[in-house]
């Protein structure tokens, strides 16, 4: 035994709540209260939850200071922003106008233009909070010139008079396509918002 029960009715609140939360952070608070209160005792209940004995007596404690809302309650408080609002707008529309191909890049940007100094993670995390996706490479095509294509006809015709006669036309016109082919754009760009 542990020193600490459960009323019937509290349990019972108890389960209810572990029914209708969702977040399975809150749901493992409140089971372990239930186990607690049910008389299992740390060892048994760290064991079956995997959680060490120090955060148990935890929720025991939350639960006892505040109830079901204070397991269930998210004191998280994140950091303050490291660029201000004027700064983020700017940064923003930077990277709606430039181009860039890696994390570190912009983040040599950010420590040029503004002196901070992110993490790729912290960047990445930034970069999603403004809106911005990574972009895998596509292939674009080249814009067509018409003098051009009628060089590359002329040449084609050269090329087809000097090739080996044995290798079948649509083959060897897979490998010159394969010559020419477009050139790839890696890139980010600001996610379309679906209505």
């Amino acid at each position: 035994m542990n020193g600490f029960t459960l009323t019937p009715q509290e349990e019972m609140i108890l389960r209810m709540a572990h029914k209708s939360i969702q977040d399975k952070r809150y749901v493992y608070r409140i089971n372990a209260v239930i186990l607690l209160g049910t008389g299992w005792s740390y060892d048994e209940a760290a064991e079956a939850l995997l959680l060490d004995e120090a955060t148990l007596r935890n929720y025991v404690k939350i639960y006892q200071e505040g109830g079901v809302e204070a397991l269930s309650a998210n004191n998280y408080k994140g950091s303050s922003a490291k660029l201000s609002t004027e700064q983020r707008i700017e940064f923003d529309t930077h990277l709606q106008e430039n181009t860039y191909l890696t994390v570190d890049a912009i983040i040599a940007y950010v420590v040029k233009t503004y002196g901070v100094l992110y993490s790729i993670s912290g960047m990445t995390d930034l970069l999603h909070r403004l809106n911005f996706t990574y972009k895998k490479s596509k292939l674009i095509p080249a814009k067509a010139d018409a003098k051009n294509q009628e060089k590359f006809l002329d040449d084609l015709q050269v090329i087809e008079k000097t090739r080996v006669k044995t290798i079948p036309f649509y083959i060897w016109m897979a490998y010159i396509h394969s010559i020419i082919r477009c050139l790839p754009m890696v890139g980010l760009r600001k996610a379309k918002t679906i209505s």
